[in-house]
């Protein structure tokens, strides 16, 4: 990369943030929830949804300022490449082409993925607590 070293310096920390679980760990875990809850047999209780949607939630906030972190790169790569002379557009192609920008899609669509499970959960829930209502009165 054709960074300044004040640029360097901020890629240099930005690339140490480091954790017991990978990022790459923790967005497999939220792509298992996310695609193992349909396979799961049953109903599921309103305990059970609020249980998985709590634990996709604290994921997503962990994995929220990876995210931020991700598209940082991203575009310091874009302003290196821009300072470099390269006119915005080949700066973009190049940018899009690289490792970080690659992250940062995966990142971003795993967290788009998370939300939509979350706002799924949230609308059949009451859905459910009805049900269980009804089912719970009238037996």
């Amino acid at each position: 990369m054709f960074l300044k070293p004040n640029q360097k310096n901020l890629m240099k920390e930005l690339m140490s943030h480091s954790n017991m679980k990978t990022i790459e760990d923790h967005c497999k875990e939220l792509l298992a929830i996310v695609a193992g809850s349909p396979s799961k047999s049953g109903l599921h209780s309103f305990g059970q949804l609020f249980q998985e949607a709590t634990e996709v939630n604290a994921i997503m906030a962990y994995l929220l300022s990876e995210e931020v972190v991700r598209e940082q790169k991203y575009r310091l790569l874009v302003v290196a490449l821009l300072e470099e002379g390269k006119p915005k557009s080949t700066a973009e192609a190049i940018a899009k082409a690289s490792e970080e920008y690659v992250a940062y899609r995966k990142l971003q669509n795993t967290m788009k993925l998370a939300d939509d499970h979350v706002k799924l959960i949230k609308k059949f829930s009451d859905k459910l607590k009805d049900d269980q209502f009804r089912s719970s009165t009238f037996s």
